[in-house]
């Protein structure tokens, strides 16, 4: 699609010139801060907690490093007491899961916001629903199952903070309630991702939109200022004429580079079928 004009909003206001690349990149830009948290995170999970037992250990004479290397970990985790006392990396995906969310709430509700009252985007039809009773409505309701869905991984997340928070050390049984906030949660960011990627991809610009005149203002002052007007001035001379000097700049899509995240999960999923090659 076209990277185009569009206002950028404070206060749910328009207040300055954005573009759809803009704004969709800095999505990018967050999502790929999402898998900077999860590559980090990833340190404290590659580790091989058996062996371990009851969290004190076996007198059994085990090789932890053969399960470690079979099972692809990256280390041993040593502390039996620590392997025992589980949650805390539980908490720390569902931590990892729940800024992904968060990202995706918020790309939902500024398409809902731009595709309703300001008419920037296109809803494609698949992704909608008509209302029960009125014939005219066209509903996001894919768009704000998301939202609610956000909100269901953050309730996990805090189900398992409060779960694991006033354990004492060793194995305890409260643990096994965690589990299925995780693997619920896994599948619902999993499921969202994909229902997202597909809805963008099918995402439309409108051709006319409204962009008024004033989100030029901070431009025109700035111009003003470049011409040697003091900025207070500047400010109050645009505040109080409200002529504005607009310009065609739209504005180029901007985020960082995931070269290096897209190389380490690469070599992470390579490792994963190798486990798979020495198990089955």
């Amino acid at each position: 699609e076209e990277n185009k004009l569009m206002p950028g909003y404070t206060h749910q206001q328009q207040a300055m010139p954005s573009s759809t690349g803009l704004w969709a990149s800095s999505f990018a830009d967050a999502l790929i801060d999402d898998l900077k948290l999860l590559k980090n995170s990833h340190q404290i999970f590659d580790q091989n907690p058996l062996g371990a037992a009851a969290s004190y250990g076996t007198s059994l004479d085990i090789n932890r490093e053969k399960t470690t290397k079979l099972l692809g970990f990256d280390s041993v985790q040593e502390n039996p007491i620590y392997c025992g006392n589980r949650g805390k990396q539980e908490l720390m995906m569902l931590q990892v899961l729940n800024h992904v969310m968060l990202d995706l709430q918020k790309m939902s509700e500024d398409i809902i916001n731009f595709s309703e009252d300001q008419q920037v985007f296109k809803l494609p039809d698949e992704f909608c629903t008509g209302s029960s009773i009125m014939p005219q409505k066209k509903n996001p309701d894919t768009l704000e199952i998301v939202r609610a869905k956000a909100e269901e991984v953050n309730a996990s997340q805090q189900a398992v903070q409060g779960v694991i928070s006033k354990l004492p050390s060793g194995y305890n049984k409260d643990t096994q309630q965690t589990k299925k906030h995780l693997i619920n949660s896994i599948e619902t960011v999993t499921d969202t991702l994909e229902i997202m990627n597909a809805l963008i991809s099918e995402l439309d610009v409108a051709d006319n939109y409204e962009v008024k005149d004033d989100v030029y203002a901070a431009y025109t002052s700035n111009q003003k200022v470049e011409a040697d007007v003091p900025f207070r001035e500047a400010y109050s001379q645009v505040k109080d004429e409200q002529n504005y000097i607009k310009h065609d700049e739209v504005k180029d899509p901007k985020s960082q580079s995931y070269r290096g995240l897209e190389v380490f999960w690469e070599e992470e999923k390579q490792k994963l079928k190798e486990v798979k090659t020495n198990l089955l």
